[in-house]
Parts: C-alpha cells; sequence; structure tokens
C-alpha cells in the first residue's frame, strides 16, 4: 500500500488519494496487512465486504474492493504476484442512484438560508450554486487562480486529473468573500486551511430552506439539467463539467 501510495496515488487529486488510503487503511490493512501481497486471495476480500453487504453498506463495500483491485493490479505490474483475482468476476453491489436535483424555487430557497452562516460558508455555498465545480476540488481554491473573469483548478486538485477553468460573472464575482491578510486561500476560517461544508453546515440548510434530502454535490446536477432544459449543447454542458 505504501508504494503503490508513493508511485500511483501521489499523481492523483488529493480527494481520490486521501479516499483510497482512508478505505485501505481502515478496512484493508487491519485484516489482511500482515499477508503477503502475493498470498491475498479473493476469498480473504470477500471475507471484507461480504460483512458491509449483508449490512446494507454496498457503496463501502464497492469502494473496498476497488480499492484492493486496484492495489492488486498495481502488485502484478510490479511483478509481485501474477494476476489479479479481483477482474474476473466481482459482487453484485446494489447502487443507490442519486437523481435529485433542485428546481428554480428550491434554489432560491437555499440561497436565501445561507444568509444565516457566516460569511465565508455563505460565499462557497452560493459559489457552488452559481459554478458548477466539485466541493473538494473548489474549497481549495486560492486567489491567484481567479484571473479576471475566470477560475481556475489545477490538475492536482480535479477528480480527473484535467485542469478547468470557468468564466466568473461579475455577479458571481460579487459573491466571493473578502480577502483576508494571513492567507491566499478564498475559502478559510483559520487562514491555514480550507474550509468545509460538512454535515452541520447542510443540515443548518435543509432546516432553515426547509427542503430536506439533498446535497452540496446536487448543484452539479441541478446545473446539467437547467442546461438541458434550454437546450444548451451537450459538449458544453459536460465542458463546464469537466
Amino acid at each position: 500500500v505504501g508504494l503503490y501510495d508513493d508511485l500511483v496515488l501521489f499523481l492523483r487529486a488529493a480527494s481520490y488519494r486521501d479516499k483510497t488510503l482512508g478505505t485501505l487503511r481502515r478496512y484493508l490493512v487491519p485484516s489482511i496487512g500482515s499477508l503477503n501481497v502475493s498470498d491475498v486471495s479473493r476469498q480473504h476480500i470477500l471475507g471484507i465486504v461480504t460483512p458491509l453487504m449483508q449490512a446494507n453498506r454496498n457503496p463501502t463495500a464497492q469502494m473496498v474492493w476497488e480499492a484492493a483491485s486496484n492495489v492488486m493490479t498495481f502488485a502484478v505490474r510490479h511483478g509481485y504476484r501474477d494476476d489479479n483475482p479481483l477482474i474476473r468476476v466481482k459482487p453484485e453491489f446494489k447502487k443507490i442512484a442519486r437523481e435529485r436535483f433542485l428546481n428554480f424555487e428550491e434554489v432560491r430557497t437555499v440561497w436565501l438560508a445561507t444568509n444565516a452562516l457566516s460569511e465565508v460558508h455563505k460565499a462557497a455555498v452560493r459559489l457552488l450554486m452559481l459554478l458548477p465545480f466539485r466541493k473538494t476540488e473548489f474549497l481549495g481554491s486560492n486567489w491567484g487562480e481567479v484571473q479576471n473573469d475566470w477560475i481556475n483548478i489545477p490538475a492536482n486538485r480535479t477528480k480527473n486529473t484535467d485542469a478547468t477553468s470557468l468564466f466568473i460573472s461579475s455577479f458571481a464575482k460579487s459573491q466571493l468573500p473578502s480577502r483576508q491578510n494571513t492567507s491566499d486561500l478564498i475559502f478559510t476560517t483559520d487562514g491555514v486551511v480550507p474550509t468545509r461544508l460538512g454535515s452541520k453546515i447542510l443540515n443548518k440548510l435543509r432546516v432553515d430552506a426547509n427542503i430536506p434530502h439533498w446535497q452540496i454535490h446536487d448543484f452539479r446536477r441541478t446545473f446539467s439539467t437547467h442546461m438541458h432544459e434550454v437546450n444548451s449543447a451537450h459538449h458544453i454542458i459536460e465542458a463546464c463539467l469537466n
């Protein structure tokens, strides 16, 4: 796992690296970390993911399986084992498809609910409503990435490792928080690390807006849905979504 991190994961977006390492260290290393990678079998991995599936934690089970499979493939490529037994047939993980998007009245209500947040949190939520960035890649933005009328996200912070830039209108630009003298980060409360939009912020917005069962990530689906409704070209929408 350490070698896989050194040679593969460090090239990926920080959010993907953190999620993958967290999965490996929480579910796989404690159970089979003492085994040589050449001795790890399909049964070992099934012994970890099957209880998760029985507990109806299918997304987690699938993450564990895919993380293990990636390490096994890496081990094959670097001569530590001859094959990856996880790529032949995998369990049938139950997927929960998310189709939630906000209609314009819901967008308006959530927008107004952000008035109860701090300046930084309000700015972060409103800009994610206006610009279809992923939350994790956008919250790490710094002021140097705002150039003229564009916001630029470098490749090392995007999910697919492709740099992306989006036009920022004068209205969107007016939602940016005040710049702190102690940090180049746009969204930060302590000047040291990017702020988070965790469950506490989300639940407050859900209650204040009286709209349950939505996620920050639904803003991207909301953007895509309404752009399709006004017949915007599909490749333009996909480019905006990176």
